[in-house]
């Protein structure tokens, strides 16, 4: 790995640590005592307008419109 991967990597990470404790608070509001996937917290959580938007690709909704092959879409 290059000296500039490493960097870049670097500033990357450093640049989520802030936002972390946040995120962690705001799933474990957003969760109580219920038990939730990962998904249904996110929709959840854009719904009430506290992320604005799914901040994840949607290949697993899209499955069957992939090509067997290589898993990209058509």
């Amino acid at each position: 790995m290059n000296q500039t991967t490493k960097e870049t990597r670097r500033r990357s990470y450093d640049a989520v640590l802030p936002k972390r404790a946040a995120r962690c608070r705001l799933i474990l509001e957003t969760l109580g005592n219920r038990e939730l996937t990962a998904s249904e917290i996110t929709e959840e959580l854009v719904a009430a307008g506290r992320i604005p938007y799914f901040n994840r690709p949607a290949a697993h909704r899209a499955e069957g419109n992939r090509d067997p092959h290589d898993g990209r879409p058509p």
